[in-house]
């Protein structure tokens, strides 16, 4: 462990101060996530924790690169403050600007989608008109089917069946030619 001088902190305290407006700024970027989709509880957790876990990596990164390693009170305050700066001044003025632009740009894409959405109201009610039409025609066919199968004459059932009658009734056609003839 080694002393820091006077210069040494306030250059690592001015350094916290950017990381922490830096992570301000991510912040606000996963508030505009929020504002441009509709999220559940859990949706805005795993949100929250991928914050924190990018502001983890981001700090030990930082503590690595600029003091080698060392955690000091005065980074992570530096840190923190930066962040409620951004958060108080900038942060503000971020959110309105970008709540206005998600505003337009969904005004914006309910606008275009207007035309879309009559076709597709369009093109569902012809659907649905043929499928209850095909619905009719095809009940109409297997009804037809069943009655042809139960009544025709050329099937293999049926014949058979008419082969049995047919033989007696040449039989007895030949007794009667026989007795007809005696």
């Amino acid at each position: 462990m080694y002393m820091l001088t006077i210069a040494d902190q306030t250059r690592l305290f001015l350094l916290a101060l950017g990381l922490g407006f830096l992570l301000g700024i991510v912040y606000d970027l996963f508030r505009v996530v929020r504002m441009a989709f509709t999220m559940r509880r859990v949706g805005v957790f795993i949100q929250d924790v991928l914050f924190f876990l990018t502001c983890a990596a981001a700090t030990f990164l930082f503590l690595l690169a600029v003091n080698q390693g060392e955690i000091r009170g005065f980074i992570i305050a530096g840190e923190g403050l930066g962040f409620l700066i951004y958060y108080f001044s900038f942060g503000l003025l971020a959110v309105r600007v970008s709540s206005f632009l998600v505003h337009a740009i969904h005004r914006l894409f309910f606008v275009i989608s207007v035309p879309f959405r009559a076709l597709f109201r369009l093109l569902k009610k012809l659907f649905v008109k043929i499928g209850i039409s095909a619905k009719k025609t095809s009940k109409k066919i297997a009804k037809k089917s069943k009655f042809n199968l139960k009544h025709h004459k050329t099937l293999l059932y049926n014949l058979r069946k008419n082969a049995g009658a047919n033989r007696k009734q040449k039989k007895k056609q030949k007794r009667e030619e026989g007795e007809g003839s005696s």
